[in-house]
This record gives C-alpha cells, structure tokens and sequence, in this order.
C-alpha cells in the first residue's frame, strides 16, 4: 500500500527541500540538465516559480510533515496557452512504492478539473523506464518520440478522459 500524503502549493519555507531534491544523483542524471545546481541560483529561481502565474509548484508532505517530492507544472506558451509541462521528483527513500504514480494522478486530475481544457505534457528519456511506467499508470499516453538535448526521449500527454 502507498503511503498517504497530502498536496500543497509551494511556499518560500519549501526552498532547501527542492534544492536538496534537485541536487539528488539520481535526478541529475534523469534531467535534460545534468549540471549540479548551485543555491544562489537556486533561489533566485525558486522564488520566480513560486511567483510566477505561469507555473503550479505542488509539494507532497507525508500527514507527518515530511517532506516527499513535488510536481511542478510550467505553461508552455510554444505550443497552446492552457499548455502545461509537468516535472516530477520524489525522495529517494520514498521511491518505487508508487507514490510518484499516486502524486500524479492527484495533481493532474486537480488541473485537468480546474482547467478545462488544459493540455499537460511530459518529456522523459527513453532510458527512464520506471518514470515511464509511472506516467503511463497515471493516465498519459505516449504521444510522440523527441530528440531533446543529445537524448531520446518520449513527449507523454495527460488524457484527462482516463482519470478522475
């Protein structure tokens, strides 16, 4: 059974668990990015996406407070204007018990009723077979395959018909 968690909006007091979740080995080497991010960045971005109305910074808390991940969805003005890409990271000691499934489902099905009409997409490397199984737990369907910054990757969108 997947442990119980609740979902918040990302506040300022979140900063130090995102940067130490972004630094994590295993989501350096999943991310387009691989490059250590360095804290003063760090902040400085931080506080742009908790401000920024283009962006929903979701943080996951075990009812105990503890810190479990996040889903960041960011508008991708490229492609539509109720496009979002979404960004999943979980903790390591929280990983393969399918809460990163769960978190998604959850959060994409809070968009998908929010926003009509919303468009959520993903972009992971074909080589992330457990984030792709994820996904495809979740309710996306793989659309498409991309060659996105030296990596094969397949582009998934959330079909809001199959959850929720």
């Amino acid at each position: 059974m997947a442990l119980d968690f609740k979902v918040k909006l990302a506040e300022k007091s979140d900063m130090m668990d995102v940067f130490y979740l972004s630094n994590d080995s295993a989501v350096r080497k999943k991310s387009f990015n691989q490059e250590e991010i360095i804290l003063l960045e760090h902040e400085i971005w931080f506080e742009n996406k908790i401000k920024n109305k283009d962006c929903i910074f979701y943080i996951a808390e075990s009812f105990g407070g503890d810190f479990i991940g996040y889903v960041r969805f960011d508008k991708d003005n490229l492609d539509s204007d109720m496009s979002y890409i979404v960004t999943i990271h979980v903790k390591e000691e929280f990983r393969g018990k399918g809460i990163g499934t769960k978190l998604l489902i959850d959060v994409s099905c809070i968009l998908s009723k929010k926003f009509k009409n919303i468009l959520i997409y993903a972009y992971i490397k074909k080589e992330n077979i457990a984030s792709k199984k994820s996904f495809l737990k979740a309710g996306y369907e793989i659309f498409c395959e991309m060659f996105i910054k030296g990596n094969d990757c397949f582009k998934l969108k959330y079909a809001s018909n199959n959850k929720g």
